[in-house]
């Protein structure tokens, strides 16, 4: 199970910028060929977007911090299960509500800019001022408390992006979906972001668990510094 973003590809300043290598895709295709090893991916991003990113067979992927679930189609080209894990969530006009206010932020100053994932609303700040980013974020969680607390919503703060999403749905919830569905594997998680802590903490003595990136204080049992790093990881599992 891996994050995306951070995990096998370096952040870039805008998510689209970030894209798999022929490399990647090629080691994914392998690991996830294998018939004694299942492969998840499991990101912030929408599961369809994951798919239009990776176009492997066989993969899991998890979109919306565990709150989609697409399973691998079972010939080719055919469709994909999707499953939805956690409570219903609010009607459509509340994140319409909720992106208009992040917009009307993001216009005013530069380097925020606003992704809607439909059922989660993220203001980004990777490209602002950090003066100007506590600032509007700030106003931003000031502005959208009212809605956030009527329909159990939460903030979730990741790396210079601040996401709100349904309350209970985390990364955490897409492993132990997966753990129910392979319940004889041995599970290992990959990620770099404050996001990712939720799954190494559902895993905490049940697997093995790996920080990518910058080390700082984390629940996960070991480190890996780099994308480049985890390819080299993948690649060992195919020996």
């Amino acid at each position: 199970m891996l994050d995306y973003d951070g995990t096998l590809v370096p952040l870039a300043p805008k998510p689209q910028d970030a894209r798999p290598s022929l490399k990647l895709l090629n080691l994914l295709s392998c690991l996830s060929r294998d018939t004694k090893k299942r492969v998840a991916i499991i990101s912030g991003r929408r599961a369809e977007e994951l798919a239009a990113l990776l176009p492997v067979s066989y993969l899991f992927l998890s979109g919306l911090h565990g709150r989609e679930i697409l399973h691998p189609a079972q010939s080719a080209g055919g469709p994909r299960l999707k499953v939805k894990l956690g409570p219903p969530g609010p009607p459509p006009g509340i994140w319409e509500e909720i992106r208009a206010l992040a917009q009307e932020l993001a216009s005013r100053i530069p380097g925020f800019w606003v992704e809607d994932k439909e059922e989660s609303i993220a203001l980004h700040f990777r490209q602002a001022k950090p003066g100007e980013a506590k600032e509007t974020v700030e106003t931003f969680i000031r502005s959208t408390q009212p809605l956030v607390q009527a329909y159990q919503l939460e903030y979730l703060k990741g790396n210079k992006v601040i996401e709100v999403r349904i309350r209970g749905i985390h990364k955490g919830i897409a492993v132990e979906y997966f753990l129910n569905l392979f319940p004889s594997a041995f599970p290992v998680f990959l990620g770099d972001d404050l996001t990712d802590e939720d799954a190494f903490r559902t895993l905490k003595g049940r697997g093995l668990t790996i920080l990518v990136g910058e080390k700082r204080p984390t629940l996960a049992d070991y480190y890996l510094p780099s994308p480049a790093a985890v390819e080299d990881f993948l690649t060992q599992l195919l020996q």
